[in-house]
């Protein structure tokens, strides 16, 4: 029998900021080229494809106890334009809500906002809406870490299952988000994605370092073992307290 999620309980990660309680709707969608290779004596049209390509929108609510300056719509209004790319990560209907189920499927993708709009109905909610072009790749990945309590202190997540016994051949890439970094400094903090052959020996796959709130997408080629996990290390300063939200995509035909 299938299993369905309700839309409720997804997430939504922008950039630094865990967006996830100011939209309530959001699409993502990623297709391919195709290129027509019809010729002479052809009862029927025949194609090639070419390059992939991806889309994302969400819409949302307005904060106004920010003043327009601390939510991630400003953000979005301010990458309007810009040539840097914004870093994505979301979880369409995601089990265990706040924290998250490791090994829950998103998407993932970094992107240049292409249209921000702002609805203001005489008789509802000020709302808002963002669309994003990614740029290089949209992956489907898994979800290795993502925040429920603040951590101030090493942790490694749960292992991830392939159940491919040998491992996937091309790659993969990774989401890091660090989306709180302690109330009053932060020294340090090293997250990671490790894979293992036997969920026993790790080894680092991929591996971000931040003294702040901060985001990276690495990606890399070659072997990626059975099982992934993301871990948190190295945290230290007065009140180091960090949010994170680790996210893993292989790339080939496994997830």
């Amino acid at each position: 029998m299938p299993t369905f999620r309700h839309g409720k309980n997804s997430r939504l990660f922008i950039s630094t900021i865990d967006a996830s309680s100011l939209f309530n709707e959001m699409t993502m969608s990623h297709s391919v080229d195709t290129a027509e290779t019809t010729v002479f004596g052809k009862d029927d049209r025949t194609y090639i494809t070419g390059q992939r390509d991806g889309t994302f929108s969400a819409s949302g609510f307005i904060d106004a106890t920010t003043a327009g300056t601390g939510d991630p719509f400003a953000k979005l209004r301010n990458a309007l334009g810009s040539t840097s790319l914004l870093q994505i990560t979301a979880v369409p209907g995601a089990p265990g809500g706040s924290t998250i189920t490791a090994g829950s499927m998103c998407h993932m993708g970094a992107g240049v906002v292409t249209g921000f709009e702002t609805a203001a109905p005489a008789m509802g909610v000020v709302t808002a809406k963002f669309d994003a072009h990614l740029s290089d790749r949209y992956d489907i990945g898994r979800i290795l870490y993502a925040p429920g309590a603040a951590r101030n202190s090493t942790i490694a997540g749960t292992a991830v299952d392939s159940g491919v016994v040998a491992g996937t051949t091309r790659g993969g890439a990774s989401h890091f988000h660090i989306t709180q970094a302690g109330t009053a400094g932060l020294t340090s903090v090293t997250v990671k994605t490790q894979h293992s052959s036997a969920n026993s020996v790790w080894a680092d796959v991929h591996t971000f370092t931040s003294t702040s709130t901060g985001v990276s997408r690495v990606a890399s080629t070659g072997t990626i073992k059975r099982y992934v996990r993301g871990t948190i290390s190295a945290v230290s300063g007065t009140t180091p307290a960090v949010r994170v939200a680790i996210a893993f995509a292989r790339r080939g035909s496994v997830a």
